[in-house]
């Protein structure tokens, strides 16, 4: 059994009471998996909400919406009427880290850039 709190505890904005000695034996296993994804569930609602909007054409330029990931990691969230924008900074621990992020998004891009070519001369 699960349980939203009246008030959460200092510094969340949703506390859970989790009843554990009311779980079975034999679903505690799929109990724990369901529990460990509870938190990307919730932490999706914005990007489910808009992309769903997008997938049945309701879709609409919208304000930039923050939410945070973990904590002092925010992602963005603009929603246009074609398509929905994304920003997911990133930080490395080390300049080795970032070098190789920079050169694999790099090639990344250029990669789609190139294919995009490609088919926009397609017959």
């Amino acid at each position: 059994r699960l349980q939203i709190a009246a008030q959460p505890e200092r510094g969340y904005t949703l506390t859970l009471t989790l009843f554990l000695s009311e779980v079975p034996v034999e679903h505690s296993g799929n109990f724990a998996r369901r529990v460990a994804s509870l938190r990307s569930l919730v932490q999706g609602i914005p990007l489910r909400k808009h992309f769903a909007n997008l997938a049945c054409g309701k879709s609409k330029k919208g304000n930039t919406e923050v939410f945070l990931c973990r904590k002092n990691r925010p992602i963005y969230i603009k929603p246009m009427e074609d398509s929905v924008i994304v920003v997911i900074p990133m930080s490395f621990g080390s300049e080795n880290d970032a070098a190789i992020a920079v050169n694999f998004l790099q090639n990344f891009a250029e990669t789609r850039r190139q294919s995009n070519l490609n088919l926009s001369n397609a017959p």
